[in-house]
């Protein structure tokens, strides 16, 4: 028994030791991928570019506003629910949920926030 820990805790370790690691991706994502590899590696000169070429190349290439891209598309609407709330608690303090989805629901908030607006347009 205490043998078989050692040996588990061992290939743990060596899993850990070398320069490389895999990352999962569904396979229209490295389909992809390979597609553009390919795309890339037509040429008569040089080295083959590797997928760790690409993606480090696109990582110099990603900005503030992809995470935000990112950020957004990984809200449930549960999420966006609970934002929206503390967005009109902020505006209106002192309302609880159960207001604010009575309002919701009666059509008494007419309007979201959007990253243009930043407001709810409410009937009092």
């Amino acid at each position: 028994m205490m043998e078989l820990k050692k040996s588990e805790e061992k290939s743990k370790a060596k899993k850990q030791t070398g320069p490389f690691s895999t990352i999962k991706v569904k396979r229209e994502i490295k389909r992809k991928i390979d597609l553009e590899l390919i795309r890339i590696n037509k040429k008569h000169y040089g080295k083959k570019v590797t997928s760790e070429h690409l993606i480090s190349l696109l990582l110099t290439l990603f900005k503030d506003e992809h995470i935000k891209v990112l950020q957004e598309q990984s809200l449930s609407n549960s999420d966006r629910l609970e934002q929206q709330f503390k967005t009109f608690v902020s505006k209106n303090p002192g309302t609880t949920k159960d207001d604010f989805l009575g309002r919701l629901l009666n059509g008494g908030i007419s309007t979201f926030p959007s990253p243009e607006t930043g407001g709810f347009s409410a009937a009092m």
